[in-house]
């Protein structure tokens, strides 16, 4: 894509982490 086509910004929500930091991809594919 050029430049002007591309989204400036992209924004998520908070991610769903564990304890020790690491993002719950199962929790990720239950939200979609």
């Amino acid at each position: 894509l050029a430049g002007f086509q591309r989204p400036k910004k992209i924004v998520f929500g908070e991610l769903p982490k564990t304890s020790t930091g690491k993002i719950l991809k199962t929790e990720l594919r239950k939200r979609i």
